[in-house]
């Protein structure tokens, strides 16, 4: 991914959840639970890492962390909302979609260029 081991460690576990999501098996509300609470914690720790000063799109890219928190509040939202099964494995299915090309267009384009350029960004053992 990006060879930094702390921030590939955190991608696998997300890429971990959306594999449980496609086997279709999953229970809804943990998914979303988990996906929101973990993505914060990620979004936290990535962030403690840019230095602001030297990333010139660093607005960008919180702004873009805080447009996936909006999205994980809705679809905690839409949850209450899904009672059926039917509308819950819908509302998985959407989760899935949006979480799988969120995380790969963000990971590959947005954080491996925050993670290309060492004066970007400081890693806890720095």
């Amino acid at each position: 991914m990006l060879d930094i081991d702390v921030i590939d460690l955190q991608h696998a576990v997300l890429f971990d959840l959306i594999e449980l999501m496609q086997e279709g098996e999953s229970d809804v509300e943990m998914c979303i639970n988990t996906l929101g609470r973990y993505t914060a914690m990620h979004f936290k720790f990535e962030e403690s890492l840019m230095r602001s000063e030297r990333y010139v799109e660093h607005p960008q890219h919180l702004e873009m962390h805080q447009e996936f928190e909006a999205r994980s509040v809705q679809f905690k939202q839409e949850l209450q909302q899904a009672q059926s099964p039917e509308a819950r494995a819908t509302l998985l299915n959407e989760v899935l979609v949006f979480v799988r090309d969120w995380l790969i267009k963000h990971i590959d384009k947005v954080d491996r260029h925050l993670f290309s350029d060492k004066n970007l960004y400081t890693l806890p053992s720095e």
